[in-house]
């Protein structure tokens, strides 16, 4: 494996056709910069900017209410986690199979 990847990275095109076998939802991410098209902006975040611009929760503090229902669910109903938050993530995310 090792040995691929090597290879592969001799050649842009090659590591990208490979990590869109490996890793098809990345290829759009790491595309411009394999092929060495600038950013439209020199701006850098950091995720605690990124955060903070865009309204985001930290992660820790991300879903309360939802991580407070799935720990009663499981540790006091004794049920199966629901699979809410993974539905409700596809779309971000992709599809679960």
């Amino acid at each position: 494996m090792k040995a691929a990847f090597a290879l592969a990275h001799l050649s842009p095109k090659a590591e990208l056709r490979l990590i869109a076998r490996l890793s098809p939802s990345t290829v759009a991410v790491i595309a411009p910069m394999k092929l060495g098209v600038p950013p439209r902006t020199e701006e850098v975040l950091t995720p605690a900017e990124a955060r903070a611009r865009y309204g985001y929760a930290k992660p820790a503090e991300a879903h309360l209410d939802f991580r407070a229902r799935q720990a009663a669910r499981v540790f006091d109903d004794c049920e199966a986690p629901s699979d809410q938050g993974l539905i409700e993530s596809q779309e971000i995310l992709g599809p679960l199979s």
